[in-house]
């Protein structure tokens, strides 16, 4: 085995040629991936997230009721669920009576699809309690985008108690 060195003052030319040739590809490749810049503010929804979640509210659902949630202060401001596009929250199914069950939220002013709508909790078993995350954008008022600050809960097929914890509102990058 022999092993090779290259003495700096006596590289040929081409090896010099073949490095530079091969700095322009990689700086072609590069331009060919075209990145775009974009804006690090005003670029799209953020969360504003609650540091300190707040119980929202709680209560009783029959099979197949709903109830409207809203409108309600960001906590320690005079801010209130109109100023945001959504929530982040925490859904938590208690006491139920029967064997399985689910809820569901939805947009105020939005109607309840059988077999499509989303369904954020199932729940059932010999267990206590239930709980899962979810998000959902609030209705819309009369006048357009502006956002009325209400979301709906629906109950499945079984009597359950409900909790609604505040994460976060959604929010738009102004």
């Amino acid at each position: 085995m022999t092993e090779r060195t290259l003495d700096p003052k006596s590289s040929s030319r081409r090896e010099i040629l073949k490095l530079g040739g091969a700095a322009a590809l990689g700086a072609a490749g590069l331009a060919a991936l075209s990145t775009q810049r974009v804006k690090a503010a005003g670029s799209g929804a953020t969360i504003a997230w609650i540091y300190n979640p707040q119980r929202l509210t709680s209560g009783h659902l029959a099979p197949n009721a709903e109830v409207t949630i809203g409108p309600f202060l960001y906590p320690g401001t005079s801010f209130d669920s109109t100023n945001y596009y959504g929530i982040v929250g925490n859904l938590t199914a208690m006491n139920w009576r029967g064997r399985n069950g689910w809820l569901t939220a939805r947009p105020n002013g939005t109607p309840f699809q059988t077999g499509t709508q989303a369904i954020d909790l199932h729940f059932g078993g010999g267990v206590k309690a239930w709980t899962n995350f979810f998000m959902t954008v609030f209705g819309f008022g009369d006048g357009g985008p502006q956002s009325d600050g209400m979301f709906i809960i629906r109950n499945g097929p079984i009597a359950t108690d409900y909790l609604v914890d505040l994460l976060g509102f959604l929010n738009i990058d102004q």
